[in-house]
C-alpha cells in the first residue's frame, strides 16, 4: 500500500507547491489592479456637440516622465482636421511621448493639449479615446482568430465592413491565403504571422474603426522588405479624410508626407516640407542622410542574406 500511495503523495506535494506560487503571483496581479488610475474623467466632462472634426493643438507643452528630466519643451504647434503630418527626430527625441499625451495616457505638466478645441482633461475620456486609432510599432494581437481580432476595433461590423478594411490595409490577399481564413487563429501576440502581416491586421482595425484621428509609431519599423510598399500605401489610403500624426524615420514616408516636425533634444525645432528642410535645416540634414544609408544598408543585407 506504501508503494502505491508513493505516486499520489509526490503529485500533491508538487501541485501543492504549484498553488503556493499561482497564489503569490495572484495577489501581485491584483495589487497592480487595485491601484487606483490617475486619468480619470472630469466630473463634468464636455463633448462634442457634432460630429468630430479632428483638430489638434499643442499650447506650451512642458513633460517628464521624472521631475527635473524634461522630455518635452515648450512645445506648441497646430494640425488642421484631416492634415497629415508626420514626426521625425532622432531616438529619445520625444515623438512617441507626443503621441500619448492626445489620447491623454499621460497629463503635461505644464500647457495644455486640446482636441477639437476642448482640453484632452476636459474630456471624457471613452469619448476622446473612441474618435482614435493608434497603430504602434510593437502590434498587440490576441490569442484568437483574424476576425475576432479585427471586430475587436468595432464589435458592431458586418462581415462586409471587415473584409473591406482588410482589402484597404493590403490584408485581404493573405488572410484568404491562410488555410482557415478569417478563422485563423494567430497565437500569442500574433506568433504565427510575419511581421509585416501583423502590421497589416492592425491597420485593418484601424481602418475598421474609422477613427477622426489616427496616431501611429513606427509603424514599418519591424516589417520584412517586401511588406513595406504594402504598408506604406495602406497608411496613405487610412490617413485620406482624418487627421494622422505619423512617427517615422523611413525615407518614403517622410517624402509622401506635406509637412513633418521634425524634433531635436525635445524641442519642436523645424515645422515645414521634406524638401524645404534639407535645404534649411542642418540636423534634418543630417539625420535624413543616416536614416537613407541605413535603409541601403538593411536593403543589402536583406538582399545577401536571401541569395
Amino acid at each position: 500500500y506504501w508503494w502505491r500511495l508513493q505516486s499520489p503523495i509526490g503529485t500533491l506535494a508538487r501541485m501543492s507547491d504549484t498553488l503556493m506560487r499561482a497564489r503569490a503571483a495572484a495577489q501581485r496581479v491584483v495589487q497592480v489592479l487595485l491601484e487606483p488610475n490617475e486619468i480619470t474623467s472630469p466630473a463634468e466632462p464636455k463633448h462634442a456637440t457634432s460630429l468630430p472634426a479632428g483638430g489638434i493643438d499643442f499650447e506650451n507643452v512642458e513633460f517628464a516622465y521624472i521631475p527635473g528630466s524634461p522630455i518635452l519643451q515648450s512645445l506648441t504647434f497646430h494640425i488642421e482636421p484631416g492634415e497629415f503630418v508626420a514626426i521625425a527626430g532622432r531616438s529619445g527625441s520625444g515623438k512617441s511621448t507626443l503621441l500619448q499625451l492626445i489620447p491623454r495616457f499621460y497629463d503635461v505638466q505644464q500647457g495644455s493639449v486640446r482636441v477639437d478645441g476642448v482640453s484632452v482633461c476636459d474630456w471624457e475620456l471613452s469619448a476622446l479615446r473612441q474618435r482614435m486609432a493608434m497603430v504602434l510599432q510593437d502590434t498587440y494581437l490576441f490569442n484568437s482568430t483574424i476576425r475576432e481580432n479585427l471586430l475587436y476595433a468595432r464589435l458592431d461590423a458586418t462581415e462586409a465592413d471587415m473584409i473591406e478594411a482588410a482589402t484597404s490595409a493590403n490584408a485581404h490577399e493573405f488572410i484568404e491565403a491562410l488555410p482557415g481564413g478569417y478563422g485563423t487563429l494567430v497565437g500569442e501576440r500574433g506568433v504565427k504571422l510575419s511581421g509585416g502581416q501583423k502590421q497589416r491586421l492592425s491597420l485593418a482595425r484601424a481602418f475598421l474603426a474609422s477613427p477622426s484621428i489616427l496616431l501611429l509609431d513606427e509603424p514599418t519599423s519591424a516589417v520584412e522588405p517586401g511588406s513595406e510598399e504594402m504598408i506604406h500605401q495602406a497608411i496613405v489610403s487610412l490617413s485620406e479624410e482624418r487627421t494622422t500624426l505619423l512617427v517615422t524615420h523611413r525615407v518614403g514616408l517622410l517624402k509622401r508626407a506635406g509637412r513633418i516636425l521634425f524634433f531635436h533634444n525635445g524641442r519642436l525645432e523645424a515645422d515645414s516640407d521634406h524638401a524645404t528642410l534639407l535645404e534649411t535645416n542642418v540636423h534634418y540634414a543630417s539625420a535624413y542622410e543616416e536614416w537613407t544609408l541605413e535603409e541601403e544598408l538593411t536593403g543589402r543585407a536583406q538582399s545577401g542574406f536571401s541569395a
